[in-house]
Parts: C-alpha cells; sequence; structure tokens
C-alpha cells in the first residue's frame, strides 16, 4: 500500500487533517499498522478521523441537499417495500423493457 502510517498521524496530531486524508486515501482499514505501532494507537482509525474531520468542512452539494429534502419529505416512501423484498415495481420495468438483456 506504500501508507506512511506514522506521517499520517503526525500530521494529524499537528492538526493539518487535509494532508492526512491525502496519506490515508489508499488504506483499507485492514489493521496491520496498528499491529506494529510502537505507541499502541491505531493509525487507521487517526486515518478516519482525519477524512471525516475534512469531510464536516466541505460544502455539501446542491443535488444532495434537494435529495436529502425529497427523503425526509416522504417522496421515497413508497419504494420502500420493493427495495426491501427486491421485487421491483413495475413502473420501473414497463412490460416493454427487455429485462432479460440487462
Amino acid at each position: 500500500q506504500q501508507i506512511d502510517a506514522r506521517a499520517m498521524v503526525r500530521r494529524s496530531t499537528a492538526g493539518d487533517f487535509r494532508d492526512a486524508a491525502e496519506r490515508y486515501t489508499t488504506c483499507i482499514m485492514c489493521g496491520l499498522c496498528a499491529t506494529v505501532c510502537d505507541v499502541g494507537i491505531a493509525p487507521q482509525r487517526v486515518g478516519l478521523f482525519a477524512h471525516r474531520a475534512v469531510g464536516r468542512t466541505l460544502e455539501v452539494p446542491a443535488q444532495l441537499t434537494r435529495r436529502i429534502e425529497d427523503i425526509r419529505s416522504g417522496r421515497y416512501e413508497s419504494d420502500w417495500p420493493a427495495a426491501l423484498t427486491g421485487v421491483p415495481d413495475s413502473s420501473l420495468f414497463p412490460p416493454t423493457f427487455p429485462i432479460d438483456k440487462l
């Protein structure tokens, strides 16, 4: 993976979460870094925190804001039965749609 966990932790402790998050982007949370950590911390969790801290500072896209409003207003309530049962709503796949070609 070529992740410098020590540098990422140092950047996080210095408060530079953007740099720490960039160093952490290829982490798959396997925990190998934690097994060899000299100070007994879990660097993968520090990286996850750095990503979340940076995410909190980003502007929420307008499309996401609209989708959240749609969900809260109940627009998709009728779609839940199909989503939970795995049976698609017939309006999504009209009879003329070649579903066997998917």
